[in-house]
């Protein structure tokens, strides 16, 4: 009983469980200085040969997920909207370090950061395609928001001048959708049939 009443107890649980995990997955959730690499070079056919295997073993099923999530959503009287993942990976040289984003290696990966954004791009594409299909409206935040080291501490995950940044671009867009929703007119988000 004491375990499921003790707020102190259970966040404590709660970080135990989360070091844990984090130890087991080598994951690291901290800065990176992107300026210090280490950078890597793949080979063009290893680049091709990687999106081949995504979009023939693993874009089908997530595009079958995508495709179940609009149904779910359209039956259930919910508008989904859907968001693309934005990155710092990719091609060019990031203005304010200087980094090479392409060639930028990722932790314990045989890739960089061009073969890997060239794989998000994939799933981008499948997500935007299903998401038109069923009438989601989807925001692109992988294109809107830029690859600037200012806006991410590590490879994905936004700085606070990023998170900020984010919320700017996701009101832009979203906020004319739901005032025309919330005054009655036709320009909200609206469930497909």
């Amino acid at each position: 009983m004491f375990v499921k009443h003790s707020t102190t107890f259970n966040a404590i649980d709660n970080l135990r469980r989360f070091g844990m995990t984090r130890s087991r997955a080598g994951a690291r959730h901290e800065e990176m200085h992107f300026e210090n690499g280490p950078f890597i070079d793949i080979d063009s056919s290893a680049i091709q040969k990687s999106l081949e295997m995504h979009a023939s073993e693993c874009i089908p099923g997530f595009s079958q997920r995508i495709e179940m999530l609009c149904s779910l959503c359209v039956k259930n009287g919910i508008a989904p909207v859907f968001m693309t993942q934005p990155a710092f990976i990719g091609e060019g040289i990031d203005s304010a370090t200087g980094a090479d984003r392409g060639r930028l290696q990722l932790e314990k990966q045989q890739g960089n950061g061009k073969m890997y954004w060239e794989i998000l791009e994939l799933y981008k594409h499948a997500m935007i395609e299903k998401a038109r299909e069923c009438g989601a409206f989807t925001i692109d935040l992988a294109h809107l928001l830029p690859k600037n080291s200012e806006y991410f501490y590590d490879i994905g995950h936004f700085s606070n001048q990023g998170s900020l940044r984010v919320a700017e671009i996701v009101g832009a867009e979203l906020l004319p959708r739901i005032s025309g929703k919330m005054s009655g007119g036709n320009a909200g988000l609206v469930a497909a049939p």
